[in-house]
Formats: structure tokens, sequence, C-alpha cells
């Protein structure tokens, strides 16, 4: 158009800089950097990749299914071990007239037994029993004896947890049960209770008396007698020693829960 005015917008001149510039406030990066804007931003991230060691690969490894005998033992040991730390354990407990008495009998005379009964067999009854300090420290030498015998020149335990599980629920319900319509689960007379009992009690006096070499020897036997009563529970259906389990730690939540609570009424 002649004599008129030129309305084209006028150009900005731009160099090499003002293109880095761009560049540095997008934060994209083009084919000519190297990058690839296509597949987005994240492409042109660099990982901080580091080689995973022994412990995360063993964590992300899947774990090997397990048996319901298996699944069994460790839920009732679980049960086990929660009771006899303290937890969860008295708001859902009823104590009756018979508790009172059993947990007066526990205090004044050191020992206490019931029977228990299934609800769809009445006739059969299933006798649970107290236990003590004692005898729960001949336990855990047992269990530490275990651990000793398979550890290895490295330091490490050549045994699966669950049979640690398994055998620590077997041996509290060695101490804690006596057998079923009054007779001893072991025919032994030296695996009978009462005799494990008493022998934890001659064990303790032998050694506070300097006794230690027939303290030694009475401690071996009295650990073969308990591993035998245990090895006898093992033995059971894993649904009957779950049953088992549960009534132990329900006789000794009733225990405890009459000693504790300040003027308790029991259910008629």
């Amino acid at each position: 158009m002649s004599g008129g005015q030129n309305l084209e917008p006028k150009r900005e001149k731009r160099g090499v800089f003002d293109v880095k510039n761009d560049k540095a406030k997008t934060g994209a990066a083009t084919k000519e950097d190297g990058g690839d804007q296509s597949l987005g931003p994240a492409a042109n991230i660099k990982e901080d990749y580091h080689e995973p060691s022994a412990v995360e690969i063993q964590k992300k490894a899947p774990k090997p299914p397990q048996s319901k005998e298996d699944q069994y033992q460790e839920d009732a040991a679980d049960k086990i071990n929660k009771a006899m730390a303290g937890e969860d354990l008295y708001d859902d407990i009823e104590v009756n007239e018979e508790d009172l008495k059993l947990a007066e009998k526990l205090i004044f005379d050191g020992f206490a037994e019931t029977d228990v009964f299934m609800k769809n067999f009445p006739d059969r009854k299933f006798t649970i029993c107290s236990t003590n300090a004692e005898e729960l420290s001949v336990m855990d030498e047992i269990l530490f004896d275990m651990v000793k015998n398979h550890e290895k020149a490295d330091g490490m335990i050549d045994l699966p947890q669950n049979h640690m599980s398994s055998m620590r629920s077997a041996l509290f319900l060695a101490l804690g049960y006596r057998g079923m319509n009054k007779q001893e689960i072991c025919s032994a007379p030296g695996q009978h209770l009462n005799t494990i009992k008493k022998a934890v009690i001659r064990l303790t006096k032998l050694e506070l008396d300097g006794k230690m070499e027939e303290a030694e020897k009475l401690r071996v036997s009295l650990k073969h007698a308990l591993k035998s009563r245990a090895i006898e529970i093992k033995r059971l259906p894993t649904p009957m020693i779950d049953w088992l389990s549960n009534k132990k730690v329900e006789f000794d939540k009733k225990m405890y829960k009459v000693m504790s609570t300040d003027n308790i009424i029991p259910k008629s």
C-alpha cells in the first residue's frame, strides 16, 4: 500500500542466548538438548539408582504360603504371648464365685486348677492349671537350648520361626494343662504335671543351698520331662491345642482380674 502505514507487527530479533533463556524458564528439554518432549518431562530425569541390599531383597521376596496347621500354631502362640505381656486382657472377662475361690487358693497356696468343658461334649472335662515364674524360666531355658543347638558358625539360626512359636505354645500348655477326665497326658510318673512342678521347686532350693552339681542333674532331667510333655501336646489336633490355649489364657485373665479389680462383684 503506497504512502500508507505498514500495519504488520515488527518482528523482534532474537539471539542464541534468548533461546537458552526460554528453555531455562520452561524447564523443557528439546531434541537438540538430548531430550524428547514427546515422552514428557519425567523421561528426562535421571534416577539415582543403587544396588539393592540383601535385606531389601528379602523384604520384597514373596513369602511361602503357610499351612493351616502352622497358622493355628502361630495364632495360638500369639495369643499366649499377648496374654503373658498383659495386652488386651480384661474388659471382656466375667468372674463368678468359683473364680474368687480359685484366686484365693492361688494367693495362699501358690497353685490352683480348674476343669473346663467343651459345649458340645459336656461329659468331657479338661484340667487347666496355674503356672509361675520359675516354671516359665525352665520353659525359656529349653527354647534357648533349641536356638543354640541350631546356631551356625556365622551366628545365624538355622531354625524356622514357626517351629519356635509352636514349641513355645506347646511348652506353655504342658505346664498349664494336666489332661482329660483327670488323666495325665503322659503315662510316665516322671512326666506328670505335679512331678514337674515339684521338681522346679526343688531345683530352686538346691541352687539356693549351693548344691550346683545336684541341681544341674535335676535341671537336665526336668527339661527332658517337660519336653516330653510338650511333644504329647503337639500330637493333639491343632484345633484342640488352640482351644486349650484359649482356655488357659482365659483362666489366667480371670485370676488377674480378681486380684487387680477393686470391689469386684462376681456374676451369680
